[in-house]
């Protein structure tokens, strides 16, 4: 299969060093980007790999309930991708140009307040419930992989996805389980508190992805404008 034209070269001339030198000079949004998509990771992460063993202690479920049913709620966030998606592309489309940005900013403040109603409900299943209405808002991987491409020349974007990955995987495969096993172990010192360690990473961890991506929003609708610029000079 042949590689597909490049196009837009002739804008990105002053672009040099690579994938690195355009994260390095367009640092003002990845950085708020990475970090804070990063940061939406951790909870992830968390929040996935410890809910069973959380239904398990505090409901006395079986694990092999659990799992399965556990796996079937985490499918309601492909209909919330879906749903945030179109959102974006929507607000995109009427000249919100931070638009991938800004709808995350916004549902990282409403995350913390599902996990927490959740934790603190003593029935199973309106825990479950919940937990449906947290994924519904939790699928952010397309979306941010859109917000990168708006910004990045095409010649970059394998690479530039990949430092994004990177950051991905340490904050949230790194960090996210580590962090709310940390909180239970030696915080809470209570294997039954697990619940409130998922819900202490959250309410700690989300308003500060809420700020980044705020932070994120004026640079990229610059970065947009510049792209959408080189795009129509190349055309």
């Amino acid at each position: 299969m042949r590689d597909p034209i490049r196009r837009g070269i002739a804008g990105l001339a002053k672009t040099r060093g690579g994938a690195g030198a355009l994260v390095a000079r367009k640092w003002k949004f990845f950085t708020p980007h990475f970090v804070g998509f990063g940061l939406y990771s951790m909870c992830g992460y968390g929040i996935m790999i410890w809910t069973p063993a959380y239904m398990n202690r505090v409901f006395e479920w079986d694990m092999a309930i659990v799992g399965p049913l556990s796996a079937l709620m985490m499918m309601t966030g492909v209909f919330g991708g879906a749903a945030l998606g179109a959102t974006a592309d929507r607000w995109f489309g009427k000249g919100r140009k931070d638009a991938h940005m800004r709808i995350y900013a916004i549902a990282a403040l409403v995350q913390p307040m599902i996990v927490l109603l959740a934790i603190s409900v003593n029935n199973p299943y309106a825990f479950i419930i919940l937990y449906g209405c947290y994924h519904i808002m939790s699928s952010f991987t397309g979306v941010a992989a859109a917000a990168l491409h708006l910004v990045t020349p095409n010649e970059y974007r394998g690479q530039v996805s990949a430092f994004f990955l990177l950051v991905f995987n340490i904050l949230g495969l790194g960090l996210g389980p580590s962090a709310v096993a940390f909180l239970t172990t030696y915080v809470y010192a209570d294997p039954l508190m697990v619940g409130w360690s998922i819900a202490t990473v959250f309410l700690i961890v989300m308003p500060i992805a809420s700020l980044l991506l705020w932070l994120g929003c004026g640079p990229m609708r610059r970065e947009v404008e510049e792209m959408e610029q080189i795009q129509m000079q190349a055309a």
